[in-house]
């Protein structure tokens, strides 16, 4: 055989038993899919905003522009709808997100009522838990921590503060866990209007099942770790180059604002993260939101960087052992409810 011919050879044989130049330490496996269904009143719907799951694997959809959750069982069968809208007991006007405590009660954020509408695990009404006076302005975020606490927090500024805080179960006391002040991220324009550009300065949190506190200034690849108690447990950073906003980002915005906003307006890079969510102590950062894809840095319980992750979906939550998301069309015209298992290498 050639010289060149026989050293091609063993080079193909070598290459052919190598292990891949990148494999994926995190795998999602979708296990269950819920769309709405057209044909039947009970369980149609034109979008989930919200998701969460019960202690035993019920899951719970959160249609927010029809006033509704739908709760459905682990295999994905429909058990019964909850809420409708109205302004009387137990109906919902502008619902935002849906919890669970861990007696599975369930409540309902409303921010027109400014209180937590009240279920019990098999939907029946209680009470409104009030919230009036307690916030700046419409929350982003809200978990409901390990002790009932409710922890309650921002990622865009109210003026020029941020702030994400702890309340007792019945609203009755409350503590800052986490404040930064002094950042501006609204624009007054004339006339007293209110606005603001997108890809704004603000913070990105959450919360895990130690009820420690993630939290990060989106301009940053800084994270802070807190403990319940406060203290800094560490600082996961990284090195991320920050893509410059485009000039079809401007003008899209401003023609969406009707002149409210101009060029000069836009800051000149997108933040460095969006989002944090927690898997089996595991971090997920959302750096990056592509046209069919979010791109996740992935990071173990230590805080080292574990891999880069591409997904077709967003995550919305933990709990039960899996992964529970949403993925919907920006026409409305379909939207899926997904489960997932997770493994990690």
């Amino acid at each position: 055989m050639n010289r060149k011919l026989w050293i091609f050879a063993l080079l193909v044989i070598v290459v052919a038993g190598c292990e891949p130049a990148y494999a994926q330490k995190v795998r999602f496996i979708k296990d269950l899919s819920i769309k709405s269904n057209e044909n039947d009143e009970k369980t149609s719907f034109l979008s989930v905003e919200n998701v969460n799951a019960d202690l035993h694997g019920n899951i719970y959809a959160l249609a927010s522009r029809e006033c509704k959750i739908q709760v459905y069982n682990p295999k994905g069968e429909y058990i019964r709808t909850i809420g409708k809208k109205g302004q009387g007991p137990g109906e919902l006007e502008m619902p935002f997100s849906v919890l669970l405590d861990k007696d599975d009660h369930i409540y309902v954020f409303d921010f027109n009522k400014m209180a937590f509408v009240v279920f019990d695990p098999q939907g029946r009404y209680l009470k409104n838990l009030s919230t009036k006076g307690k916030f700046q302005s419409f929350p982003d975020r809200i978990f409901i921590d390990s002790r009932g606490n409710f922890v309650i927090g921002y990622e865009s500024m109210s003026g020029d503060s941020f702030r994400i805080s702890r309340f007792g179960r019945e609203f009755d006391s409350g503590e800052d866990l986490y404040a930064k002040t002094g950042m501006v991220s609204f624009l007054h324009k004339p006339g007293g209007v209110l606005t603001q550009a997108p890809f704004p300065p603000g913070m990105v949190w959450t919360l895990d099942e130690k009820d420690n506190l993630y939290v990060c200034f989106n301009q940053t690849y800084d994270i802070e770790v807190h403990s319940p108690d406060l203290k800094l447990i560490r600082t996961i950073s990284r090195k991320v180059v920050r893509d410059e906003v485009s000039r079809a980002d401007i003008e899209e915005s401003v023609k969406r604002s009707k002149g409210l906003l101009t060029a000069g307006d836009f800051p000149k890079y997108k933040p460095a993260l969006r989002r944090m969510f927690i898997v089996s102590g595991r971090l997920f950062v959302l750096v990056k939101r592509m046209d069919e894809a979010y791109l996740f840095h992935v990071f173990d319980q230590e805080g080292d960087f574990v891999e880069e992750l591409k997904l077709d979906f967003q995550p919305w939550i933990f709990k039960n052992g899996f992964v529970y998301a949403i993925k919907a069309n920006p026409d409305l015209s379909e939207c899926e409810v997904m489960r997932f298992k997770v493994e990690f290498k």
